[in-house]
């Protein structure tokens, strides 16, 4: 995508088009550029989109089992920047509860990994609206940024 597309997605005012090409470009830069590599809008709609598929595909636990637990402060910042301030005070309380050892790979206990589930639970079900619509207004302010 170049950012004249880019700009004639955003410019329909279409979210709902403009939130596959968004995933997909998302996931594309980080296939491509690895995390560290990306800058902070797409570091920001990475982290969101990719927290938002495995509350919804699966689980929350899902985005701490695939090694990427490391990058939940990272998420809470980006829920921050986004406007999802609930979604953010959720993910702050899974990384209170989660002791280092499961971040890091180590299985949990019964009781965490339930809690863990119930957050993800209520962050699928979109406290702070819908997600779509908070990142197309997020990728209009940043949408210089954003390739």
């Amino acid at each position: 995508m170049n950012q004249n597309k880019l700009n004639n997605l955003l410019n329909q005012n279409d979210d709902y088009d403009f939130i596959n090409a968004l995933i997909d470009l998302v996931y594309g830069r980080y296939a491509e550029m690895g995390y560290e590599n990306l800058n902070e809008v797409q570091r920001t709609l990475y982290l969101c989109c990719l927290i938002e598929d495995c509350c919804q595909a699966d689980t929350l636990y899902t985005f701490i089992e695939e090694g990427k637990g490391k990058y939940l402060p990272d998420a809470v910042e980006a829920y921050d920047r986004i406007g999802a301030p609930k979604t953010s005070a959720l993910l702050k309380q899974v990384i209170s509860i989660t002791p280092q050892n499961v971040i890091d790979g180590e299985s949990p206990t019964d009781e965490i990994l339930d809690k863990i589930i119930e957050t993800g639970s209520l962050i699928s079900d979109y406290p702070d609206g819908v997600m779509h619509k908070i990142y197309f207004d997020y990728a209009k302010k940043h949408s210089t940024e954003i390739l």
